[in-house]
């Protein structure tokens, strides 16, 4: 048996050797902690040179751009004078690919009586309702058309170039090649957006990111990357500088366009189950910016708060893929469109009319400036106009040879852009 002082010694070096561990522990805590601290400033360091690094790549492009400009200025001068015969060659861009030759707008506008074009109307009273004003020849497939909040300007991409357009006198306001990247097997442009003030255009750029072209400047300032599959949709919030994207990759995520950092990302997965793809088809935000709507090609419809931070209400809209959606700019309505030949309007989830008069695939879809007409686009070639609270068709007409793969409403004036696979981008006017 031991003494007492024997054991007294004892506890107290068991003591202090407990209290050398713990503190040892708590040293190496601190160690990894300090680690990790170090090795976020430098990932943040890194994420600031990126940026800077990609703006100063879209600035090199943008000077390209120039010089290829220049060039096709010089290619012009020279054919006009006859005493040179010139071998012209494409330009060759610094991703070691040839870059097509900008659209000139002013000599690939046509007039009506330049192309065979009809329209029906189902009743005779709304005769002379629908007039095609002009198109533009692309000679590419166009997906993307959009107006910006004025309704002076408006916006069409093709797979390498951005063209703005004065929407009076379709002139080109500006027209400027982007940087691509590696290009993926979906090369076509699907979705453009202008800013609440104009001042931006937010572009889905072949290489799945999206591309902020300054309209004061001229010029690509940031490239927002975080999808992994075609970007199919854009919409800018209430806040000027904040964008929402989706995508095939089911990520939804929000941008601020001033710094180019995504700010929020999620994966919203639908509650109602069936063999289809669960991506992301389309994003629209209601009139008052109150609400969100995300449409997956499931045929669903999944509507948040106005920060994607709770959902307010799920439903099947379409029992097979969703195609497009489009919101009222004046009620807090919306249109699906669908492989199902059909095109439902909602309030919430509630079915208030349809429109089932195209014969294939409803692509795409706007509402007039005032709320009271819907267009619609198809596979079947044709246009459609019919009254939002009735479905009642006003006017189905057909001057497209392709599939019709974009429609836009002017924000101000009863006028509207429509574009095709067949690379026509055309100016419709109608009568009240």
């Amino acid at each position: 048996m031991l003494p007492v002082s024997s054991f007294h010694l004892q506890s107290s070096f068991l003591e202090n050797r407990y209290e050398k561990t713990t503190n040892n522990t708590e040293e190496l805590i601190e160690h990894y902690l300090e680690s990790f601290r170090q090795i976020k400033n430098e990932i943040s360091s890194l994420e600031i040179l990126k940026r800077q690094a990609m703006i100063v790549y879209m600035q090199n492009s943008q000077d390209l751009a120039e010089i290829n400009n220049l060039y096709k200025q010089f290619m012009c001068d020279l054919k006009k004078d006859s005493s040179f015969t010139i071998n012209q060659q494409k330009p060759i861009s610094s991703l070691g690919e040839q870059i097509d030759n900008n659209l000139d707008i002013s000599t690939s506008i046509m007039k009506p009586i330049d192309i065979q074009w009809t329209v029906e109307y189902p009743n005779k009273n709304n005769e002379g309702f629908l007039s095609l004003r002009c198109y533009v020849k692309t000679g590419s497939v166009i997906c993307a058309i959009a107006y910006d909040p004025s309704g002076t300007l408006f916006a069409f991409a093709n797979t390498r170039t951005l063209f703005v357009v004065s929407s009076s006198t379709i002139q080109t306001h500006c027209a400027i090649d982007y940087p691509t990247g590696p290009i993926k097997n979906d090369i076509h442009v699907r979705v453009l957006k202008f800013s609440p003030d104009g001042n931006f255009i937010a572009i889905a750029l072949p290489s799945y990111k999206i591309g902020i072209f300054s309209l004061s400047m001229k010029s690509f300032i940031q490239l927002l990357d975080a999808h992994s599959k075609t970007i199919t949709s854009l919409c800018f919030l209430k806040s000027q500088h904040l964008l929402v994207s989706g995508g095939r990759d089911g990520l939804v995520c929000i941008w601020d366009i001033n710094n180019g950092m995504c700010i929020k990302s999620i994966k919203p997965k639908s509650d109602f189950q069936n063999n289809l793809d669960d991506g992301i088809v389309s994003i629209s935000t209601s009139f008052n910016y109150s609400y969100i709507i995300v449409c997956h090609l499931s045929g669903s419809v999944d509507v948040y708060d106005s920060n994607l931070e709770q959902t307010l209400f799920s439903f099947i809209a379409h029992k097979n893929t969703i195609l497009s959606c489009s919101t009222s700019p004046t009620d807090n309505v919306f249109v699906t469109t669908s492989h199902e030949r059909i095109t439902k309007l909602w309030r919430n989830s509630t079915l208030v009319s349809s429109n089932n008069d195209h014969i294939d695939s409803v692509i795409c879809s706007s509402f007039s400036y005032d709320g009271r007409i819907v267009f619609t686009g198809s596979k079947d070639e044709s246009i459609i106009g019919f009254e939002s609270t009735t479905g009642q068709t006003i006017f189905k007409a057909k001057v497209h040879t392709n599939t019709v793969l974009g429609i836009e409403h002017n924000p101000r004036f009863q006028n509207f852009l429509s574009c095709s696979g067949d690379g026509l981008v055309c100016v419709w006017d109608y009568k009240s």
